[in-house]
């Protein structure tokens, strides 16, 4: 019976709360959340420059296709004025 009241004493006399492992632990993951963050916000920040890229990209197209039709419209209207010359 000494044996029960002496573990009695000492499990009683143990800290209530986190261990100091479960404490390391948790700033471990708070670290990788962290990490993780960061990686996340840097691969946003170069898909979005990307994607400004690929915007301006496509309206420089655009631009030069509007371009090439106004030409091929006036140079057909050219053709058609010459013709009736003719």
């Amino acid at each position: 019976m000494a044996s029960d009241q002496s573990c009695f004493v000492f499990c009683r006399k143990l800290p209530i709360g986190p261990k100091p492992h479960a404490l390391y632990k948790t700033v471990d993951n708070r670290k990788i959340l962290e990490q993780q963050n960061a990686l996340i916000a840097k691969r946003l920040d170069e898909s979005l420059a990307a994607r400004n890229k690929l915007y301006e990209a496509n309206r420089k197209h655009h631009l030069e296709l509007r371009d090439m039709k106004q030409q091929i419209k006036s140079l057909q209207e050219e053709k058609a004025k010459l013709q009736e010359q003719l």
